[in-house]
């Protein structure tokens, strides 16, 4: 499967996406069994996430952050954690 080049840790919105790396999503959805994946990693960190518009009433992977979606949360794993703080996700590793 082709890849892109491009310098994605900046980008803010699904659209902004190459077209490579949207082709790459849809597989990973196809591979999936048709579960939308809602949630794309653009970089290292927690806030390094776009979100990925619903095209389909089915299933999303991470559920529903509307805060988040609408601008509220700041970090869509924070959203995330406060419905569910007891996540694996969620946890807080120290040094």
């Amino acid at each position: 499967m082709p890849g892109w080049d491009e310098d994605i840790s900046q980008v803010t919105e699904y659209d902004q996406l190459p077209a490579t790396a949207k082709s790459y999503i849809a597989r990973v959805e196809e591979l999936m069994g048709g579960v939308q994946c809602k949630y794309i990693g653009v970089g290292p960190g927690r806030a390094a996430m776009v979100v990925k518009p619903d095209t389909t009433s089915s299933a999303t992977v991470g559920g529903d952050v509307g805060a988040y979606a609408g601008g509220g949360a700041a970090d869509p794993i924070e959203a995330f954690c406060d419905e569910d703080p007891a996540a694996d996700e969620c946890r807080v590793y120290e040094d």
